[in-house]
């Protein structure tokens, strides 16, 4: 039986090195690559900070015309991304998935990008889909959550096999004063078991967010709840000349149907049955998962949704995100996480050592 888990744990370790090297080594990369960017591109990102931005003082209406004045006729915003840190600059994503950087207080326009051409993109890109895609696909995805299901299963079958001999608890010691050969195996198990949960979890939680039927399914299974989503409104119909014609009002209306939250996404009608769209991140919430709705066309709230009073399975789904980068407790813990998602790292390369030199030595695998 040790023989069979031994080799059935290596051959899933050979398929799958490469994929794990790369989606740890570029998860590990992404955890300040947000940060890393603003500092070394600041041209595009850091503006001088003053008592109110274009939004507070003019109005919604008025930094969207001012943007849109600058872009091309056929290529509106749709959607503006604000920054909490009134040091940085916002960002407007327009009809064609072009990013535009611009400074909240002025509505200049700072840089225009793709996404996967900016370093954060570039290195997202790379963990999420392996930096391949088409038009309207990313046919990797599948493959990077195949990995991360590889590593679960790979992580069990290791304790599996510490389990299985006498004197488990000695065994969760290393001694570093025996053989090299000796310390990594030693340490290969006793890592792998003391992280095994950590590990599960960020792997499990990276799945989520292309196998979301299947996980979600899981985590109402835990908690006994039905995991709640919004329910997103439409807008009545009007002529698509007046799509904009209330956005202020429509802003204002919104707002005030979750006052106490922090905005963070403003998406912008389309057509004519879009209604204006508040991300918004609700005290006590890991990450904006809250909404507001609005009728651009009339100014009438439509409705809002507040994630921080959703039941539980809701709650832990909306926190696998903050979970899966460990940004949830601060500097110290995100540096940890770091070293977390470089353990597989070195389970791999010291595994397959481990491997080479056992059949070195006797021919056996």
């Amino acid at each position: 039986m040790k023989i069979w888990l031994r080799r059935t744990h290596l051959i899933l370790t050979l398929l799958s090195s490469v994929l794990l090297l790369s989606i740890c080594i570029s998860g590990a990369l992404l955890s300040f690559a947000k940060e890393a960017e603003q500092l070394f591109l600041s041209e595009r990102w850091l503006v001088k900070a003053k008592p109110a931005s274009l939004l507070e003082s003019d109005g919604l209406s008025e930094l969207v015309s001012h943007l849109n004045q600058q872009l091309p006729v056929n290529n509106p915003a749709k959607l503006i991304l604000i920054e909490s840190d009134p040091n940085l600059a916002w960002q407007t994503v327009l009809l064609d998935g072009l990013y535009t950087n611009f400074n909240p207080y002025n509505g200049e326009l700072l840089a225009s990008y793709r996404f996967e051409d900016s370093p954060y993109g570039f290195l997202m890109a790379w963990h999420r889909w392996l930096l391949y895609s088409t038009e309207h696909e990313k046919p990797l995805r599948p493959i990077i959550s195949c990995a991360a299901l590889v590593l679960i299963v790979q992580l069990l079958l290791g304790l599996w096999m510490w389990l299985r001999p006498k004197n488990r608890l000695r065994r969760l010691r290393v001694n570093f004063s025996a053989k090299p050969y000796a310390v990594l195996y030693q340490l290969h198990s006793v890592l792998g078991v003391l992280l095994i949960l950590p590990l599960i979890l960020i792997a499990f939680s990276g799945m989520s967010f292309y196998w979301e039927s299947a996980t979600s399914r899981i985590v109402e299974g835990i908690t006994q709840h039905t995991r709640q989503q919004p329910i997103h409104p439409r807008a009545k119909s009007a002529d698509e000349k007046e799509i904009h014609s209330q956005l202020n009002a429509a802003f204002q209306s919104a707002r005030q149907a979750l006052p106490k939250g922090e905005l963070h996404r403003i998406y912008l009608p389309v057509n004519s049955t879009d209604p204006l769209k508040l991300r918004i991140k609700m005290p006590g919430q890991s990450h904006p998962y809250s909404w507001a709705w609005a009728d651009a066309n009339s100014g009438e709230v439509l409705g809002h949704y507040d994630a921080s009073q959703a039941n539980l399975a809701t709650q832990v789904w909306n926190f696998r995100y903050r979970f899966h980068i460990g940004d949830f407790y601060g500097l110290t813990l995100r540096l940890i996480w770091i070293v977390i998602a470089l353990a597989p790292v070195f389970f791999v390369v010291g595994g397959l050592y481990l491997f080479y030199r056992r059949y070195r030595r006797s021919g056996r695998w």
